[in-house]
C-alpha cells in the first residue's frame, strides 16, 4: 500500500494531478463557453426527421457519431498520420505506406453501410435517407437555423 501511495505521489509530482486515478482536475477546471454557431447533422428517414428525444442517449450517439467521424476523415484522421505516425515510422527506420494509413472519403460507400447500420438501431426499414449538415445560430436565448446547409455527399469535397 505504501509503495502505491508513493508511486501516486511521484506521478502527481512529475505529471500533475491529472495523472492520478482519483482526481482528474482538468475535467473540472475549465469554463464551458457558449458558442454562437452549432453545426449539427439532420437525419431524415423515409421522410421523417429523427429526433434525439425518441432514442436513448446511447442509440442517439450511435446514429450521429459515425456521421461526425466520417465528416472529419480528412481533417482529423489523416492529420494524425502526417503529424505522428509517419514521423515515428521514419524514426524507427520503417518505410511508411500512405495507402495503409490514409483514409479516403467515399460518400456512396459510407451511405450504403450507414443505411444497413441505421436499420439495426432504429428497427425500421430505410427506403429513403436524407442527411444534411446544418448550422444553427445561438443569439443568447434561441437557436435559429441559418442558411448554411450541406448535403452529406458534399462533405467530402
Amino acid at each position: 500500500m505504501t509503495l502505491f501511495v508513493l508511486g501516486q505521489l511521484f506521478i502527481n509530482y512529475k505529471h500533475g494531478v491529472v495523472a492520478s486515478p482519483f482526481l482528474h482536475y482538468a475535467m473540472y477546471s475549465d469554463v464551458i463557453k457558449v458558442n454562437t454557431n452549432y453545426p449539427v447533422f439532420e437525419v431524415t428517414v423515409n421522410g421523417k426527421l429523427l429526433q434525439g428525444k425518441g432514442y436513448r442517449p446511447q442509440q442517439w450517439d450511435k446514429i450521429l457519431l459515425p456521421l461526425y467521424y466520417f465528416k472529419n476523415i480528412n481533417a482529423l484522421s489523416n492529420k494524425m498520420y502526417h503529424s505522428d505516425i509517419k514521423r515515428l515510422m521514419t524514426a524507427a527506420h520503417l518505410s511508411p505506406n500512405d495507402a495503409r494509413f490514409i483514409q479516403q472519403c467515399h460518400a456512396e460507400q459510407f451511405t450504403e453501410w450507414y443505411i444497413s447500420y441505421l436499420q439495426t438501431i432504429i428497427n425500421q426499414q430505410v427506403n429513403i435517407l436524407d442527411i444534411r449538415y446544418h448550422t444553427y445560430h445561438f443569439n443568447g436565448q434561441l437557436l435559429t437555423p441559418t442558411d448554411t446547409s450541406f448535403l452529406f455527399s458534399q462533405l467530402c469535397n
